[in-house]
Order: C-alpha cells, then sequence, then structure tokens
C-alpha cells in the first residue's frame, strides 16, 4: 500500500512574494485524477493535477494574493535508478488554475499529463471519490477510520493517516504511520 500512495500522492512546492515583498516558499502535496471521456475510447480521460487552493494561490486563507514566482512539481521517474526529478509548472496562457465556486473549499485543479513513459504516477479515477450517497450506502459513521493521504505539517511523522471520524462534533483524531521504508 505505501508504495502505491508513493505513486499517487507528490510534492509541490510554490515560491512567492510574501506581505513583506521576500520570497517565501510554501510546500505541499498533489495528486493526479483521471476524469473520463468515453469519446476517446474506454480508457480515455483527461488528468488533472489536483492540491490545495492556498498552494495555488498563496495568502488566499488570509484573503491575501502573493504574487507566485514559480510553481515546482516533482515526479519520480520510470527509472527508478535516477530517482525523481523536480520541474517548473509553467502556469499562464492556456495553463490555468481551476477553483471551484465555493471560496471555503481549499481546493485547486490543473490541466497537466506528463508523460506517462517517462514519470511514474498514478492517476485516481474520480469514479473512486466517496460522494455523500456513498457514505451512507457503506455506513461510514463516527468512529469508522478514513485513509487520507497528505503532507500534514501538524505531525511531524509523516507517511499516511488513518482519521477517526466523529460527525457530531466535526472532529478528527488522526494516527500517521510511517511505511518502513520511509526514513
Amino acid at each position: 500500500m505505501a508504495t502505491l500512495i508513493k505513486k499517487t500522492v507528490g510534492s509541490l512546492r510554490v515560491m512567492f512574494l510574501g506581505e513583506d515583498g521576500q520570497p517565501q516558499t510554501a510546500e505541499g502535496t498533489r495528486f493526479f485524477v483521471i476524469y473520463p471521456d468515453k469519446r476517446g475510447g474506454d480508457n480515455f480521460g483527461f488528468i488533472y493535477l489536483v492540491t490545495n487552493r492556498h498552494m495555488a494561490r498563496p495568502g488566499i486563507q488570509d484573503r491575501k494574493n502573493y504574487p507566485v514566482l514559480w510553481t515546482h512539481v516533482r515526479l519520480n521517474l520510470r527509472n527508478s535508478d535516477q530517482g525523481s526529478e523536480e520541474g517548473n509548472l509553467p502556469i499562464g496562457g492556456p495553463l490555468q488554475w481551476s477553483f471551484p465556486a465555493d471560496d471555503s473549499v481549499d481546493l485547486a485543479v490543473l490541466p497537466l499529463a506528463p508523460a506517462q513513459t517517462k514519470y511514474d504516477y498514478v492517476t485516481v479515477p474520480i469514479a473512486e471519490f466517496a460522494k455523500h450517497n456513498v457514505v451512507d450506502t457503506q455506513q461510514v459513521a463516527e468512529g469508522d477510520n478514513v485513509l487520507f493521504t497528505g503532507y500534514f505539517y501538524q505531525f511531524p511523522v509523516g507517511g499516511f493517516s488513518f482519521c477517526n471520524v466523529d460527525a457530531g462534533e466535526r472532529s478528527r483524531t488522526f494516527t500517521t504511520l510511517r511505511s518502513p521504508d520511509d526514513h
């Protein structure tokens, strides 16, 4: 499972000019989703990079909009002997972030499909996302474990986390696990 998560979730870095005009760097996570389009065949779809709105628009959580100097994404290379590669995302022109209409949703998507012949990543089909009807029919309830992946800076041990859902209190208790091959 840890290997699959490593192929699904990766890092994103953004350098921006902070309130004081000095460059600052933010680090977060990203993953890729595939939105199917049967017009191109059974296995065809559009791939999007997904991250948090505050990564795409630094300062938005404080109702500010800091100028972004660059956005880098790190991807594992298919040839594992070469490790990974960090590259610049040339955001602008046709490559633009999209955001939900609801400003309280901390989500951003970017149409981006890195070459799967060069990079080793897994896309998540949107059909895999749990919607309200799935939560109801699967009877996900208070006390159930739900798997979240991401960069939990609040929990320095890293890895992936199981979240204990308490619907009544809207609280979450994280148990963060580290895979044996993480250091």
